[in-house]
């Protein structure tokens, strides 16, 4: 996608093989597919490693386990990481080859490190390509300011008529002046670490400073990519902070979003619910499970 082009309505939806072994890491293993799984994040985060699951075959010499433990410093703050690696005998050769290509991560990442990466941990050329081409897309879109786009412009143009704050994502581009003027109790802001694209703070934290608003700043694991989750609240909305990012984390990780979260991530935010009912229907997305 050329940076002038229209994404199509469902951009960021992952297309069948990519991700083809996530969740079926062990099963590929001791069925001989598998060579190689790797898992990284913040060690606290228990729920992101799958050491039980993995220990009976680590005992018995069916898989090879290595774990190395480092600090990373995220937004000024030092958070203990966890990196994994889990191979089959014959290929734990494979593990420090990984370790060399995630070590140039800060410096000197190509599109070549990914294919390298992929092949390692087993993937088909035909599954690498397809991540490769899929993160391509949504990196130009958001290049592109697209993030910011949805809804796409016929459903835009279709509800330009309906007064007052009832339309679909009715907040978007309005979320600071909506809040100073006390309509929005919580915004947010989401981008991968690595990117370059930047969020809003300069154009929020004035206000933070002077306490017409509070804010939230975290760095989650999700999927093997560090993402930043920037929060903006009046200060006496401040609780939502808390459970909207605690929500965002745990939908992110199941990969999967119903009609329910709409609503509930829909009031948190301060959306009606005829604005929420009608992003339901028209989004049409909202129901899926990749």
């Amino acid at each position: 996608m050329t940076m002038d082009q229209e994404p199509d309505e469902d951009y960021m939806a992952p297309p069948p093989g990519v991700d083809p072994h996530e969740g079926r890491e062990l099963d590929l293993m001791l069925r001989g597919i598998k060579p190689l799984a790797y898992f990284s994040g913040p060690a606290d985060r228990v729920g992101l490693f799958p050491d039980t699951e993995f220990a009976p075959h680590v005992q018995s010499g069916r898989i090879v386990m290595q774990e190395y433990a480092k600090t990373r410093m995220l937004h000024g703050k030092a958070r203990a990481y966890r990196d994994l690696f889990y191979a089959l005998p014959s290929e734990s050769g494979r593990i420090d080859a990984l370790r060399t290509i995630l070590s140039r991560s800060d410096t000197a990442w190509t599109v070549e490190c990914d294919r390298e990466i992929g092949l390692l941990l087993g993937y088909s050329e035909a599954d690498i390509e397809a991540f490769i081409d899929h993160e391509a897309r949504v990196e130009a879109a958001f290049r592109a300011g697209h993030w910011s786009r949805w809804p796409p412009a016929d459903i835009r143009t279709a509800n330009a008529d309906i007064p007052g704050l009832d339309g679909v994502a009715p907040h978007e581009g309005r979320e600071l002046d909506l809040m100073l003027r006390g309509i929005k109790p919580l915004a947010y802001f989401s981008e991968p670490v690595r990117t370059e694209f930047e969020l809003p703070d300069a154009v929020f934290d004035p206000f933070v400073a002077v306490g017409r608003l509070v804010k939230g700043d975290f760095v989650e694991t999700i999927r093997g990519e560090d993402i930043r989750f920037l929060w903006y609240a009046l200060p006496e909305e401040k609780w939502r902070i808390e459970k909207a990012h605690a929500f965002c984390v745990a939908q992110a990780g199941r990969r999967t979003e119903t009609e329910e979260d709409a609503y509930t991530l829909g009031r948190l935010h301060g959306y009606s619910d005829k604005s929420i009912a009608r992003y339901v229907e028209q989004a049409g997305y909202v129901v899926r499970t990749p």
